[in-house]
């Protein structure tokens, strides 16, 4: 959500204040504060979603930090990578969910641990180099390693809101 404000009057009384608020709104903009969506507390459920809040991470093209939300759909059955895909694309389409990165899935294991079946593979987004393997993540552990694309994990689907 952005705020946009056409007109703003303030009334100030000195000169103090005038340069205070000035200074104020400078930090703000220049922090891109001022453009920033609230973010609920990592656990907590985005506003006007079902989508639990993450934390901060990379985005899927690594070039940004985006705000996390993991929504609450699951597999309850192993797939293919393939499959997996599009299934986590199929959750949100609105909210372009998809399947977390690997740098996407190390935040979901550092803050949101128990929101995963630890005893299955979850499926990344991130190919390895040959093409022929995609990561997995281990959520009893933390650890992530290459698997075949046609193992079949499990699959989550994230969303990412900008910062």
């Amino acid at each position: 959500m952005k705020l946009h404000i056409e007109n703003l009057n303030v009334t100030l009384n000195s000169p103090q204040q005038h340069a205070g608020l000035l200074a104020t709104l400078a930090i703000a903009s220049a922090a891109g504060v001022m453009d920033k969506p609230s973010a609920p507390k990592i656990g907590d459920k985005w506003p006007g979603t079902e989508a639990t809040y993450a934390g901060v991470s990379l985005s899927t093209a690594g070039d940004r930090l985006v705000h996390l939300l993991l929504w609450d759909s699951t597999s309850d059955k192993g797939m293919e990578y393939e499959a997996a895909v599009k299934h986590a694309e199929a959750v949100n389409t609105s909210m372009a969910s998809h399947l977390p990165t690997r740098h996407q899935s190390i935040t979901l294991f550092e803050n949101l641990q128990d929101s995963f079946n630890k005893d299955y593979y979850h499926w990344t987004l991130t190919k390895a180099k040959s093409g022929s393997a995609a990561f997995i993540q281990v959520f009893d552990y933390g650890s992530q390693i290459s698997s075949n694309l046609s193992a079949e994990c499990r699959v989550r689907a994230v969303s990412e809101i900008p910062l």
